[in-house]
């Protein structure tokens, strides 16, 4: 008897390579990409080594909801303002025009840099060995960008995964759930 085989999804493009330009209306594509549980060897930076073209860049990890995302920069103070872009640049040895009309400007919602401080001060306070990374990725269940937190990269993957004896901290602190996935990136998303 034959030993059974996991079956693969279909891969079509942005996983293929596509003949002709790469438009960014072809991006619609990356958010129809359905997380993977296997990364086909052929997604390995490293398989293409000798190709005038490279994959794309997946990740492995599981899907983070932004409201946590949001909630964190909240929790330790990190939010979007001028006034905090003035005190680093300050730190440059940049000065300001007290009359330069920026503080008339609202404070925004947190962008990923701020969300990415907020999860890098957090895995600091759970005392992580190593942490986890925090990756914009296509995300098929609201066809926008969303992101993960992830243990791997196609491109890292020589390098070896986030000590799994981590995984069951990050996963309670963040409400992860399950096995990781292979999610396709929000920025390099197609063959380069």
């Amino acid at each position: 008897m034959a030993a059974q085989q996991s079956e693969l999804p279909a891969l079509s493009f942005p996983l293929l390579p596509k003949k002709g330009i790469i438009r960014a209306s072809d991006q619609e594509k990356a958010f129809e990409v359905q997380p993977l549980d296997q990364l086909p060897g052929f997604l390995l930076a490293s398989a293409c080594q000798n190709l005038k073209i490279n994959p794309p860049t997946l990740h492995l990890g599981w899907r983070i909801d932004d409201a946590l995302l949001v909630r964190l920069c909240k929790e330790r103070g990190i939010v979007p303002s001028h006034e905090n872009l003035k005190e680093y640049l300050k730190d440059d040895g940049y000065v300001f025009n007290s009359d330069d009309g920026s503080e008339e400007e609202e404070d925004g919602k947190p962008g990923f840099v701020h969300k990415m401080e907020a999860f890098r001060r957090r895995c600091e306070e759970l005392q992580l060995n190593v942490f986890p990374d925090l990756a914009p990725i296509c995300d098929p269940s609201t066809k926008t960008m969303g992101y993960a937190v992830t243990v791997l990269s196609n491109y890292n993957f020589e390098d070896g995964e986030l000590d799994r004896a981590e995984w069951p901290k990050i996963m309670r602190e963040f409400g992860l759930e399950g096995q990781p996935k292979w999610y396709i990136d929000y920025v390099e998303w197609y063959w380069k």
